[in-house]
């Protein structure tokens, strides 16, 4: 997984999260969400945006997140 703060040049920041998979020895992205940022960029707006993610659009409950998740930086 990895995620990625964008400002574009009239000021807003959008968050994208996107995973990867292996197919055929290849690795594909894929957009998991696209998200504009309300509260200012910070670390704990960003995390809860992200696990926001991943239990919306991502198929996970949170104790799949409490089990699985290793790190967030």
């Amino acid at each position: 997984m990895s995620a990625n703060e964008v400002t574009t040049i009239d000021n807003q920041s959008w968050l994208f999260v996107h995973l990867y998979i292996v197919e055929a020895w290849k690795k594909v992205p894929l957009l998991l969400n696209l998200q504009k940022v309300i509260d200012g960029g910070t670390s704990n707006t960003m995390t809860s945006m992200i696990v926001e993610s991943l239990t919306k659009f991502g198929g996970l409950t949170e104790s799949d997140l409490a089990k699985k998740l290793v790190f967030l930086e």
